[in-house]
């Protein structure tokens, strides 16, 4: 009886692995061997399996933030007030554009680089008034903030410096309740914005990513560089009998590996960076699952 090739090699592979020596003919590998008789199942030997193989993952640095859950897919940066030393009232601290162009050409395999700037102002259409949080970014920001459009679009490469923004849907249903806000203005401070899309309400089981605090269905989407020339780097804070004034450039980075495997990595060199240029570590990193 021959066997076909692939029946061969199907039980050359098996008698390897049940401790034949290399280099001795298994059963069933000669075309006029005989194929092994059935072992009676007292005479059964137990089969030893390999012991499964411990994923190989690199411990991160005491200084990184990380979900074990999963494998880390992206890596979050965010600016962080560091303690006071002086009564001064300008504060200056944070993750800075130059961060940014630095982390960009030094790294070859980010995938992208997310900026985000935010600031909390009153978002105003025609009698009505909502507390809103506005974010200046760029379209990367649906990606990482896993955001869905419900109407409209999200930002794009072309906006740039326009007078555009895309709207939460609490934002929507607060100030525009009986109405299509596509087209429709809206007001922040004394500026205004077209409106050209809405996201979609966050699912409550959603879990929202390190750094967003609040629902993202109260946010104003804005470009990057419409919120630097309109809103500037500075948030001034006024308590009774003291006022505060706060400079900060990006809120958060959010940076996309192009290999998974090469995260942690890439996390140890965007720390060896930062530190060169932070005199304080006014800034934490956080490896992000998705």
């Amino acid at each position: 009886m021959r066997l076909s090739p692939l029946v061969l090699i199907v039980v050359t592979v098996l008698g390897c692995g049940s401790g034949t020596q290399p280099g001795k003919p298994s059963a069933g590998s000669g075309g006029n061997q005989a194929l092994p008789q059935k072992v009676a199942p007292s005479e059964k030997q137990p089969v030893k399996t390999p012991a499964e193989k411990a994923p190989t993952t690199k411990t991160p640095d005491a200084d990184f933030h990380q979900d074990r859950s999963l494998a880390p897919r992206m890596i979050v940066l965010e600016s962080v007030k560091p303690l006071q030393r002086d009564d001064s009232s300008a504060v200056r601290y944070g993750l800075t554009r130059k961060d940014l162009e630095r982390l960009i050409s030094t790294l070859p395999n980010i995938q992208q680089a997310v900026p985000v700037s935010t600031i909390n102002r009153d978002a105003r259409h025609g009698d009505k008034t909502i507390a809103a949080r506005v974010v200046g970014s760029t379209k990367g920001l649906a990606h990482v903030f896993q955001l869905e459009i419900a109407r409209g679009r999200f930002l794009t490469d072309r906006d740039r410096v326009t007078m555009v923004a895309v709207i939460g849907t609490d934002v929507g249903r607060k100030l525009y309740p009986v109405e299509n806000p596509i087209g429709k203005l809206i007001h922040i401070d004394d500026h205004s914005f077209r409106i050209v899309g809405q996201t979609k309400a966050r699912k409550t089981s959603l879990k929202l990513p390190r750094g967003i605090t609040t629902s993202t269905d109260s946010d104003v989407y804005i470009p990057t560089m419409t919120m630097r020339q309109r809103f500037g780097d500075r948030v001034t804070t006024s308590r009774p009998g003291s006022r505060q004034v706060e400079e900060v450039e990006l809120s958060q980075i959010w940076i996309t590996v192009t290999n998974l495997h090469d995260v942690d990595d890439t996390a140890a060199v965007i720390k060896s960076l930062l530190e060169k240029f932070h005199k304080n570590k006014d800034y934490s990193i956080t490896l992000r699952t998705r």
